[in-house]
């Protein structure tokens, strides 16, 4: 019976190593459950983190790089204004130098023909008004000058109405008309 007794301390004794050892294992599945979930999230973690850092670097560049076209962008438009601001200036400078020689040869004009008509040279047709002048198709103007036969050895070409006055204010000593670059 000691047998017996001995043999069954020994069963119970290695049933219950048995049951501490299942437990000891239950233990040690938990904990490593835990630290390898506490690794998981911590990798997790470090990898959103270095995914977060990396996504910020790559937006920070493409706003450096979107601002930096806005500016050459806003740059190349105050050139163009610039540019244009000058043009238009330049063209408003000449537009009012024209009217300004526009306006002195009309006054020359306008005195030229007060002098013929006050001289009323003879063989001069008298000025036409313009009413009385007629219409020409804007396609058919020609100069005064290619309006002028060709001279030719037998035929001496008509004086412009112009020599004919300086002729006669040559004459009586007295200039009229005024010559090119404001000499009378």
């Amino acid at each position: 019976m000691e047998i017996a007794l001995a043999v069954t301390a020994a069963v119970v004794v290695v049933a219950v190593l048995v049951v501490l050892l299942v437990d000891a294992r239950r233990q040690l599945q938990k904990q490593r459950e835990i630290h390898e979930s506490d690794v998981v999230r911590r990798t997790a973690a470090a990898m959103i983190e270095a995914m977060g850092q990396d996504i910020q670097a790559r937006v920070e560049r493409g706003v450096a790089a979107l601002t930096q076209h806005q500016e050459q962008l806003a740059e190349s438009y105050r050139t163009q204004i610039a540019m244009a601001e000058t043009r238009a200036r330049v063209a408003e400078a000449r537009a009012a130098d024209t009217v300004t020689a526009l306006q002195a040869a009309t006054i020359l004009v306008r005195e030229l023909r007060e002098t013929l008509d006050a001289r009323a040279i003879p063989g001069l047709p008298a000025p036409a008004s313009p009413a009385e002048a007629p219409a020409e198709d804007a396609g058919a103007r020609q100069t005064i000058l290619s309006r002028a036969p060709a001279p030719t050895s037998a035929v001496q070409p008509v004086p412009f109405p112009v020599q004919q006055v300086r002729a006669l204010d040559r004459a009586e000593n007295r200039a009229t008309v005024a010559e090119p670059g404001g000499a009378r």
